[in-house]
């Protein structure tokens, strides 16, 4: 029984935290309520599937409380070209801060006989794996958008001038973009194919590109999507805008490289500094400490 004193109160009081919290934050519907939500939706599954879901949505819309900031959620799930779902984002955080929470209670569970932290200690272990679920699946998915956000950047140069190019071969802005989204791959041309679809849907062009802007946090792709905006109302030169914003952005990009290579020459001296030049050290010290040792 003493193997087990180290993890047992703590994840009797894990359990209980956690059973405590899904109640506070559950949904207050009626039981009326939930049958016709039940019938509504056509989910009539198993019960315990009905009720996992449940509680994935109630832990999720606590997060949601707790955590707040929707709005950047959303924002940030359009940056990574995923579906602006918050709740759907909070009960996967949800699914992660329980996969921290079983990831501890396993640990705890193979090193009790070994453990001497007590139950205090194994209590703040449980949650501080639980909270490391849930903040890493938020800083996933900003590695997401920012990875996505430098894929599109570096398309940008190449997606602006085949449009200046088709423009100036005497194609409209709107057959230019159809032309350009079937030869492109990447993240701008999904975006640039999803605002052709909504001018085909009815939406004008200057608001499905605006979208496009909203969506995005790429500045150079702000400034295109602005100008081209400015062109379609004013009448402006749309090639010659075109290829000066993709101008911009290789010397932009370029810079951005040199800044890098400048941030990271101190880095890349350490191989230098700690391996290269003790070992030459050696070299070029060792055959007189064996001299003098000879002569000795």
């Amino acid at each position: 029984m003493s193997t087990y004193a180290a993890w047992w109160p703590a994840l009797c009081i894990g359990a209980g935290l956690l059973l405590v919290g899904t109640w506070l934050v559950r949904p207050r519907t009626s039981l009326l309520e939930q049958r016709l939500t039940g019938i509504l939706t056509g989910d009539r599954g198993p019960g315990s599937r009905r009720n996992a879901r449940a509680l994935l949505d109630s832990v999720a819309s606590g997060l949601g409380r707790v955590l707040g900031g929707a709005d950047h959620v959303r924002s940030r799930l359009e940056r990574a070209g995923l579906a602006p779902d918050v709740q759907m984002f909070r009960t996967s955080q949800a699914v992660w801060g329980m996969t921290g929470f079983a990831a501890a209670c396993f640990v705890l569970l193979m090193g009790g006989s070994s453990s001497q932290s007590g139950p205090v200690g194994a209590t703040a272990l449980i949650l501080l794996a639980t909270g490391l679920g849930v903040v890493l699946r938020d800083q996933v998915l900003t590695q997401q958008a920012t990875r996505r956000e430098a894929r599109m950047l570096t398309e940008f140069p190449s997606v602006a001038d085949m449009l200046a190019l088709a423009v100036a071969a005497g194609q409209g802005p709107l057959g230019a973009l159809e032309h350009v989204t079937r030869l492109c791959s990447g993240p701008l041309s999904d975006e640039l194919r999803r605002a052709l679809d909504e001018t085909r849907a009815g939406t004008p062009l200057a608001r499905s590109l605006t979208g496009v802007a909203r969506r995005t946090n790429v500045m150079a792709v702000n400034r295109f999507i602005e100008g081209v905006i400015v062109a379609l109302e004013r009448g402006t030169p749309l090639a010659d805008v075109l290829r000066a914003q993709a101008q911009d952005a290789r010397e932009a990009a370029r810079g951005e490289l040199i800044e890098s290579a400048g941030r990271k020459e101190v880095l890349m001296m350490a191989p230098v500094v700690f391996l290269v030049l003790p070992i030459t050290i050696l070299f070029a010290v060792y055959p007189g400490i064996a001299a003098l040792d000879l002569n000795l």
